[in-house]
């Protein structure tokens, strides 16, 4: 962050740099015709003095016109304004040198001699223009970096706050190892799981926000028009290639056996960022079921980085699984009674 603040400092201080320039000289010539008319009888002076149905100058008046829609247009391309920038600088550095070279030949090219020995025609009609597309480049480029420093340090602060989390719940989870009623409490919960074998769940790590690197159950956002249980096999198969069991019955809502998903529990899911701001509400509805191939091995896909078997009786333990995700297990395998 401090390198990327740093380097956007210095090209702003170049910048400026060139813009003082220009801006000096034309702050001289404005002060040079202080003592004449005002700016406005100036103007009107300027404009009747000027024959505008010549073609160089409506060509001119033209290029201006197709720049500005250009840069409008590439607004995006960083790349294409630099290039931009960076070509029309010269001009209106040298401007004044143009100025001369134009005095000199405008016999080849002008009805009359509009280029005096202050420049005030060329600065008008090609310093002005030229350094009000400038300062609009100028102005952009310093909103872009703005807005890329603040999305950076927006995502700083989501990680540290992630970060944060995971450290407390790995405190939280060592104080109920190192504690007698911590212990109590989760052997009597292991007690109720069914003693004949080792349940596991499928979890898969998430490889993109919310809950980015943690694991959890396969899920998703439910389509228009689909049901919870069409939901929970589409997400299930996209994430893991597993296709679930799905025998639903017509009119049934849940099945003991798990013939199809059957619901466990449903929540609701906020998270915020350090400021309070909500970045992510969702509500939850957990579905447990059973593959028809429990020997399939799954592979992660889609926006899933990880996916494999986890016995329940150790979710507790695990590092960096999503908030609940253990009891909701516990409570699916206590709930239903899962055959092969």
């Amino acid at each position: 962050m401090e390198g990327v603040s740093q380097q956007v400092g210095e090209v702003r201080e170049q910048l400026a740099g060139a813009m003082d320039v220009v801006l000096d000289d034309l702050r001289q010539k404005w002060r040079e015709l202080s003592g004449g008319p005002s700016v406005t009888e100036g103007l009107k002076r300027f404009v009747a003095a000027v024959d505008w149905s010549e073609r160089w100058i409506q060509g001119l008046l033209a290029f201006h016109c197709l720049l500005l829609i250009f840069v409008v247009a590439f607004r995006r391309l960083p790349g294409v304004h630099a290039a931009v920038f960076f070509g029309i600088m010269p001009v209106v550095y040298f401007a004044e040198r143009i100025n001369a070279l134009a005095a000199t030949h405008w016999r080849s090219f002008s009805s009359q001699n509009y280029f005096d020995s202050q420049g005030i025609f060329t600065s008008a009609l090609l310093s002005a223009p030229l350094l009000f597309i400038m300062l609009l480049i100028l102005f952009h480029y310093l909103f872009a970096t703005s807005a890329l420093l603040i999305r950076m340090k927006r995502k700083e602060l989501e990680y540290k706050a992630r970060e944060a989390a995971r450290q407390a719940r790995g405190e939280r989870r060592a104080g109920g190892a190192d504690g007698g009623g911590g212990n109590a409490s989760r052997d009597a919960k292991k007690e109720r799981l069914p003693p004949a074998a080792q349940p596991e769940v499928l979890l898969i790590r998430r490889a993109k926000e919310p809950s980015n690197g943690l694991w959890c159950f396969p899920g998703g956002s439910l389509e228009l028009g689909e049901s919870l249980v069409d939901c929970a096999v589409r997400e299930t198969l996209e994430e893991t290639g597993l296709q679930l069991r799905n025998a639903a019955q017509e009119g049934e809502l849940f099945s003991d056996t798990l013939a199809f998903p059957s619901p466990v529990s449903s929540s609701d899911a906020m998270m915020r960022d350090p400021d309070g701001r909500l970045l992510f509400h969702y509500a939850i509805v957990n579905y447990a079921a059973v593959p028809e191939d429990p020997q399939q091995t799954p592979v992660p896909a889609d926006d899933v980085d990880g996916a494999q078997w986890w016995p329940v009786a150790q979710l507790r333990g695990l590092k960096d699984l999503v908030l609940h995700c253990d009891r909701v297990a516990e409570r699916a395998v206590r709930q239903y009674s899962v055959t092969h």
